[in-house]
């Protein structure tokens, strides 16, 4: 390689970092050429080992004023092989960029199932989930317009599609959601309790639990605004906890209960 004058710390070195043009596996542009300009090895080491230190690891560019080129994954690893950047910081690089990816994917997940349950848009439930997937590494949301199911991610990592999480958080192990979907439409009810039943009715023992839970707790909540009625003195939350109390024993709270539905009965006899 031609000597160079390296642009951080002035000495004549002879090798640089190269950032030629990078593509997903999928052939997808993440940059297209090489901007040339003059870091050696070990200064571009050091650079990306003070940026990650300062979690500074989106839109990490080539530290010349002005350029525009920027570092990927990709770029840090070679820096590792290269035997100049310590293994923990390509490994911290990372990771916190997969954290951050993981955070923005947890208020889309959020804010797709509060607009689906809101507006009851199961159409929109069945083509994120025909349509949209994460990346099991990093969590990037990537959309299949065409083709096989073979991706690859700007993180480098590649996998199935069919089989990758999709942006709702549901469906996992289910071969095909769309059923869950439509009879969440057909009984008009939240997707996670839809996949719930349909867990069940595969065998899952757990989710038949869950059903269950939330069925006495629905039960609880009815028992407990009715018992409200009963002793207009006491919030419902107060009424609620009382109810836990007797359920779990206390002898006075279940006496309080029993004395309010006497007086109840007495005053309606």
């Amino acid at each position: 390689m031609q000597e160079f004058v390296c642009e951080i710390c002035f000495d004549p070195k002879s090798k640089r970092l190269q950032l030629p043009k990078l593509q997903t596996g999928n052939g997808d542009d993440l940059r297209t050429r090489d901007c040339g300009h003059p870091f050696c090895q070990d200064c571009m080491a050091t650079y990306v080992s003070s940026r990650v230190d300062e979690q500074f690891v989106f839109h990490l560019r080539c530290p010349y004023d002005g350029c525009t080129t920027e570092l990927y994954e990709q770029d840090v690893r070679r820096l590792e092989k290269l035997g100049v950047l310590k293994s923990e910081v390509a490994d911290r690089f990372a990771e916190l960029r997969a954290r951050d990816y993981s955070e923005r994917a947890k208020v889309l997940t959020e804010q797709m199932m509060c607009l689906i349950e809101t507006n009851h848009d199961y159409r929109l439930a069945r083509r994120l989930c025909q349509t949209t997937r994460l990346c099991p590494r990093c969590s990037v949301a990537m959309e299949k317009a065409s083709g096989c199911d073979s991706f690859h991610c700007i993180c480098g990592h590649a996998f199935n599609f069919t089989s990758a999480p999709n942006v709702l958080g549901l469906g996992k192990g289910i071969a095909d959601f769309s059923k869950v979907i439509s009879f969440a439409k057909n009984q008009q009810m939240p997707l996670s309790i839809a996949e719930l039943h349909h867990r069940s009715h595969c065998g899952d023992r757990e989710a038949k639990a869950k059903i269950e839970e939330k069925r006495n707790a629905r039960r609880m909540k009815s028992n407990a605004t009715k018992l409200a009625q009963q002793m207009p003195w006491l919030s419902l939350l107060e009424v609620e906890e009382l109810q836990q109390q007797a359920l779990a024993g206390d002898e006075a709270a279940r006496l309080r209960i029993q004395d309010a539905r006497k007086s109840m009965r007495d005053l309606q006899g």
